[in-house]
């Protein structure tokens, strides 16, 4: 059996101090492979949690715009990269959940499913839905404390957060 290099050895170690240097020392190459593989992945894995930043804008996020003039629009989004001055976002589309329709059917309070947020084919809003259009995070201060925000299109349409509440969507026939 070939000893491992101790490059490899601290290799593995870096990458899970919680093995003991003797087990190391007592793998086959192969294994040693085989191990290090697997800890490749699962440090991966560990990178890919969720940041949070002080923004409030984080990755898996569901974002919504509300707008129209003589009838109330929305659109949803979803946040799929986020840096402390920017995010990425996508537009999606869900399912309903609730609706509560009002004024002989052209209106309507709404809710949606974030978790079957799927993306759209072609969006109107987004040049890139397969990475995702790059928003700068703005902010201003109101009542001493700082707000942050994301516009949307040419109207410049603010984002909110969605979490599953009713909003209000009407339409003309």
């Amino acid at each position: 059996m070939e000893n491992l290099t101790l490059k490899q050895q601290n290799f593995i170690l870096k990458l899970d101090n919680s093995i003991s240097l003797e087990s190391i020392q007592n793998l086959s190459k192969h294994d040693a492979s085989m191990l290090i593989a697997k800890l490749m992945k699962a440090s991966k894995r560990a990178k890919v949690q969720v940041q949070h930043f002080s923004h409030g804008f984080n990755v898996g996020d569901i974002l919504y715009a509300s707008w129209g003039y003589e009838q109330t629009n929305l659109d949803f989004f979803k946040v799929v990269k986020a840096t402390e001055k920017s995010i990425r976002i996508i537009e999606v589309t869900m399912e309903t959940t609730l609706n509560d329709y009002m004024s002989h059917g052209m209106a309507r309070d709404v809710a949606f499913d974030t978790k079957t947020a799927k993306p759209i084919a072609k969006s109107f809003w987004i040049k890139d839905q397969e990475n995702g259009d790059l928003k700068r995070i703005g902010s201003y201060e109101y009542n001493g404390h700082k707000e942050f925000y994301v516009h949307v299109g040419r109207g410049g349409y603010m984002l909110h957060h969605y979490e599953g509440q009713k909003l209000y969507e009407s339409w003309y026939a």
